[in-house]
């Protein structure tokens, strides 16, 4: 008999009991009062396992069992209480009853608060831990808040964020890329589902890549994570989690259409078979592209077909040993005119798998993770001339990716212990790297220590070593502090190492563009760019009304990688890669959340960057130093919700170039302003539409966007669970 059957079992046997008192002492003149219920989830109505629901004003209470059933009895003259349901993540209920006979039988629903400090999140430390107990600042944006946003894609998602800027790149490649605190896309790692994504396209990877009605939640890790996650993380790490798997079929549907030509469809199964859980999600999306000048022979925005895939499967081999596959397959044709010559194409082709061993208490609290993961990116890009349809190759990079690690953890008195071991061996064939072909391998071994040094404290101490076929060794340090003034306040400071490696194309690209007139040549000597970061987290939160977050940040920056000008030759500029830069930069973050009812909440985050290069004492070129958030959610009823969102953008430095050459004058790029509103309805318990509107008051930069001004759209959503 299993642990949750034996426990029903003895739940019954203890109602029974009870029951027989009362039938005994009915004439009593201080008769058993007894509350029998269960609790659920008002969104999910799944039950609630673990809430706390007690009587006001009386010690007398208790928790709610494996399926949300509790049992509270009473000796009292009393006939009238007041039933106080909590959970923590869950807005209180509190119900008045009459007991107006011995026995009574009710149900309570907890709508969860979007304050959810009591996730589990594992970005921050490897390991899992509630949000508000893990020592490093994490940063959660969960479903419901990616619904209520409107978000047509992850980049839409993050850019609510403060600290977060998103750079759509609309000139011929549809890339749109992340920035963290003024780190480049270059110096941020990508995880989906921890998989280490692959796939930069001139230094850049695409986050949109992965459709948004397949994420569960978005884990955000800001400042230098690299004594975890190695080069790529100096800026820090973003974890898309996607839908997770369930014991029950489940199916989802999701149809919208808008502004555009755009058109985005999907379909997730779950089917789970005894012990196993396979889940199948495809999904397509397409859009038209803009052109913002009709003057002008080139296009603005681009158009694109977008067609994903993902299998994933869990299940039990044995009562301590869970196995994971998870598997997602991505192909995108984008197009664009460039010139009144040339159509630009570009195909975009990603697999990518991992399978993974979970091994839980092998001996007491030791816990192993051993998987090995595989990844293939292969780019495209070619031009077509319009007259002749003729196709003029570009070029082409087929990238892959062979990975993997064994992983731990164990208590041993205060100190819960994690670390590692990965390998790595990647390789690239490109027509812009010497030789065509280049690879490299890379071992590393990483050890953390959190230390619960008593209740109100937790110290976290960890080094990871990298050994590089051809960068060399690079050892990165960490540690980290939290402090629990409260129950409902945390303090969090750390002091992080960071680094990125060059990568093949800095290191060996040799690219000659005669339409554009410049030679790019890589730098096989060029060092990895490292950093050192301070970060301060001040944290306080009420349960049901509101949380406050004040973050602070500091970065020093050394060998900097970037295109060193060498002057002209054969009249084509002549670039060299180099270490060039010593930049520091510093940012502060203010965000609040108040839920003054259940059915209202506001946000609101401001947030300030700036940076200096010590070379020429001038501030990073294309960062905005002012950046505000604003939001407001209102459920009117049950079945409709309405949110109104602003965000503020201010002013970015350019300088400014005629003929390749600096002109001495820096040209400022004005700050903007941009609205969102969404609205939800749901029609029915399994059908759910919503329409809303992307800058509202259509803010157009042809220059230095572009984006394509207001944009609609609408869809319907179907659940069966």
């Amino acid at each position: 008999m299993n642990n949750t059957h034996t426990f029903s079992f003895l739940y019954k046997i203890k109602l029974a009991g009870i029951l027989l008192l009362l039938l005994s002492f009915s004439n009593s003149n201080n008769a058993q009062n007894v509350i029998n219920g269960k609790i659920y989830d008002s969104n999910t109505k799944l039950p609630l396992v673990g809430a706390n629901i007690y009587l006001e004003n009386t010690s007398i209470g208790t928790l709610s069992d494996e399926n949300g059933n509790f049992l509270i009895s009473t000796k009292s003259n009393k006939n009238r209480f007041k039933l106080i349901a909590s959970y923590i993540g869950y807005f209180s209920e509190e119900k008045d009853i009459e007991l107006n006979k011995n026995y009574i039988s009710i149900e309570l629903y907890l709508k969860p608060s979007l304050l959810n400090l009591d996730q589990i999140v594992v970005t921050g430390t490897r390991t899992e831990r509630f949000l508000k107990d893990t020592p490093v600042s994490t940063r959660v944006i969960n479903k419901e808040q990616i619904q209520n946003s409107g978000a047509s894609d992850i980049k839409q998602a993050l850019s609510e964020i403060n600290g977060i800027v998103i750079h759509e790149n609309q000139f011929g490649t549809g890339v749109n890329t992340v920035e963290i605190q003024g780190f480049g896309s270059q110096h941020v790692q990508i995880l989906v589902d921890g998989i280490k994504m692959i796939g930069r396209v001139n230094g850049e990877l695409d986050i949109s890549t992965i459709p948004i009605n397949q994420v569960e939640k978005i884990e955000l890790v800001k400042g230098a994570a690299s004594a975890l996650y190695g080069s790529e993380a100096m800026g820090g790490v973003i974890n898309i989690i996607t839908n997770k798997m369930n014991n029950d079929f489940s199916m989802t549907s999701d149809l919208s259409t808008g502004s555009y030509g755009r058109l985005d469809g999907s379909i997730n199964l779950n089917v789970p078979v005894n012990n196993w859980r396979p889940s199948l999600n495809f999904s397509y999306r397409k859009y038209d592209g803009y052109d913002l000048n009709k003057l002008t022979p080139s296009d603005d925005g681009t158009a694109y077909k977008k067609y994903h895939g993902q299998f994933n499967l869990n299940g039990n081999l044995n009562e301590n040993t869970e196995l994971n596959l998870r598997t997602l397959f991505f192909n995108e044709n984008q197009n664009s005119q460039s010139s009144i010559i040339f159509r630009d194409r570009i195909e975009n082709i990603q697999f990518a798998g991992r399978l993974e061993l979970t091994s839980k208490q092998i001996i007491n609290s030791f816990n192993m993770k051993t998987g090995i993961e595989y990844s293939v990116f292969d780019h495209t890009y070619d031009q077509k001339v319009i007259s002749s349809g003729f196709i003029k190759n570009g070029d082409a990079t087929l990238e892959k990716l062979l990975r993997g690690d064994v992983l731990f953890d164990f208590a041993l008195g205060k100190n819960l212990i994690n670390g590692g071991y990965s390998f790595e061996y990647e390789i690239i064939g490109s027509d812009r790297v010497i030789n065509e072909n280049q690879n490299s391998n890379l071992n590393n071994i990483f050890l953390q220590d959190e230390i619960v040094i008593n209740d109100w404290s937790t110290f976290l101490g960890g080094i990871r070593l990298d050994a590089h076929s051809i960068y060399g060794s690079q050892l990165t340090p960490k540690a980290a502090v939290m402090f629990k003034p409260s129950i409902n306040s945390r303090i969090r400071v750390s002091y992080s190492e960071g680094f990125r490696a060059p990568s093949f194309k800095e290191l060996y690209i040799e690219y000659v563009n005669l339409n554009v007139g410049y030679h790019i040549t890589g730098n096989p000597e060029l060092r990895p760019e490292k950093s050192t970061s301070l970060q301060t987290d001040i944290e306080y939160w009420n349960d049901n009304n509101y949380h406050l977050k004040i973050h602070f940040n500091y970065n020093q920056i050394s060998n900097l990688i970037d295109y060193k000008y060498l002057g002209i030759e054969d009249n084509n500029g002549i670039y060299k890669t180099a270490n060039l830069e010593k930049v520091n930069t510093w940012a502060g973050d203010f965000d609040v959340e108040y839920f003054p009812y259940d059915f209202l909440n506001f946000k609101f985050g401001y947030g300030y960057f700036d940076s200096k290069d010590l070379q020429t004492n001038d501030q990073l070129l294309l960062k905005s130093k002012h950046k505000i958030n604003f939001s407001f959610n209102l459920n009117f009823i049950e079945y409709l919700s309405f949110s109104f969102r602003v965000q503020f953008f201010g002013k970015q430095i350019w300088k400014d170039y005629e003929e390749i050459i600096y002109t001495g004058r820096n040209e400022v790029i004005s700050s903007y302003w941009l609205f969102h509103t969404n609205l939800n309805y749901k029609i029915s318990e399994k059908l759910n539409t919503y329409l809303g509107m992307r800058n509202l008051n259509n803010y157009i930069n042809k220059t230095w966007g572009p984006m394509p001004g207001r944009e609609w759209y609408i869809g319907l959503k179907y659940e069966y669970k």
